[in-house]
């Protein structure tokens, strides 16, 4: 194949992905097409990683990126060129050697072998959370974070009830769980009643809702996390009083706040805080972390403690020496895990237990985050 057709053929192809990527998304909106066209979708995708990969990376590192279609065309190229070479090799089968045939063999055996590690089990983070004015009753208060549960197509139930066993044995008296409980159909939102329902914190569970969870049905969320008895956190907050109660209001103890997520919903801090005294510590629930810059919350000047959210999952794939391939903030890296100084208060970033588009983590471990509360140094 001369290099001239290689080339028409590799523009064509890039003009053929854009146009079926968009009309499958249109294929999505008819029902009866829905997971046809989800699969294919994730299909294209995953052939178009590495130009994908490429884009986002130089965009999370260097905060630009080449244009999409420029990699897609180089993508195309390189594909046509290695599958030209490899169809003569199974033209002449005597070409392919004992080393070639090991090599393949090998990664076909690692492949395998890798396969059962697509789900790690979570690990447990263990941190000490000193927060003033905390009355002494509230000392040693275990609080656990868990977040982007996923529960959808690449997520299991079972997975999810190991994960909430994981959690219990922790002996939690505080869940604390900032959003994305399905992902890609409300139909999921079933199991993560059964599966929430299973949590046996000695005061409560509560949460604010996510991303997905706005997408696939704010309301049914909400019914199923109540269902659940979980206390959804939807721009309010609740209190933890002295005596480890949790009521409306309180002139001392823990407030724990909830807002709408920043990206698909409407979060209004004001009203979340709205009658808390100001000496009443605050850990403040957001399953996105880009709500700590958000100009309409800052100017409000409102104590925030500790705000605690997801949305990330650690950059779900952290290559070595390349480093988180996405990071779904708009901060780059700054919010990617852990804990983060914001412009007004403190941000602890879970990676999460779940995963999103594709059932891969590497070197972002899922994890369940356990703090004990203490008073400050």
């Amino acid at each position: 194949m001369t290099l001239l057709r290689k080339v028409c053929l590799a523009a064509l192809a890039t003009i053929a992905t854009f146009g079926l990527l968009k009309a499958l998304v249109l294929a999505q909106a008819v029902q009866p097409l829905y997971w046809p066209a989800v699969m294919l979708r994730i299909v294209l995708l995953a052939a178009m990683g590495p130009a994908l990969l490429v884009v986002h990376w130089t965009d999370l590192h260097w905060g630009h990126h080449p244009p999409l279609g420029l990699c897609y065309f180089a993508l195309w190229l390189t594909y046509l060129h290695f599958g030209n070479r490899l169809r003569g090799v199974l033209r002449c089968p005597t070409r392919l050697s004992r080393r070639a045939f090991f090599l393949g063999t090998g990664a076909v055996a690692a492949a395998g072998c890798g396969a059962p590690m697509l789900y790690p089990a979570p690990r447990v983070l263990r941190r000490d959370l000193p927060l003033k004015d905390l009355p002494e009753s509230l000392l040693g208060t275990r609080v656990v974070l868990v977040s982007d549960l996923h529960r959808g197509p690449v997520i299991s139930r079972e997975y999810l009830e190991s994960v909430v066993g994981k959690i219990n044995r922790l002996k939690p008296d505080l869940v604390l769980m900032p959003g994305d409980f399905v992902s890609r159909s409300d139909s999921y939102f079933p199991d993560v009643t059964a599966v929430l329902s299973r949590l046996q914190p000695t005061i409560a569970s509560v949460a604010t809702l996510g991303n997905h969870d706005n997408w696939e049905g704010a309301e049914q969320a909400q019914r199923a996390l109540s269902q659940a008895g979980v206390m959804v956190l939807h721009n309010r907050s609740v209190h933890l009083d002295p005596d480890r109660r949790i009521v409306h209001r309180g002139k001392r103890g823990l407030c724990l706040a909830g807002v709408d997520d920043l990206g698909s919903g409407r979060p209004d801090l004001k009203s979340a805080f709205g009658g808390v005294p100001s000496n009443v510590p605050r850990i403040l629930l957001s399953h996105n972390p880009d709500l700590a810059e958000d100009e309409e919350s800052l100017k409000l000047n409102a104590r925030v403690d500790l705000q605690v959210s997801g949305h990330t999952h650690g950059g779900q794939i952290v290559l070595p020496g390349i480093g988180p391939l996405v990071s779904g903030s708009r901060h780059g890296l700054k919010y990617i895990a852990g804990w983060v100084e914001g412009p007004q208060w403190p941000v602890f970033v879970s990676r999460g237990v779940g995963t999103s588009i594709i059932p891969v983590r590497v070197g972002a471990d899922p994890e369940i985050v356990l703090f004990t509360l203490t008073k400050p140094v």
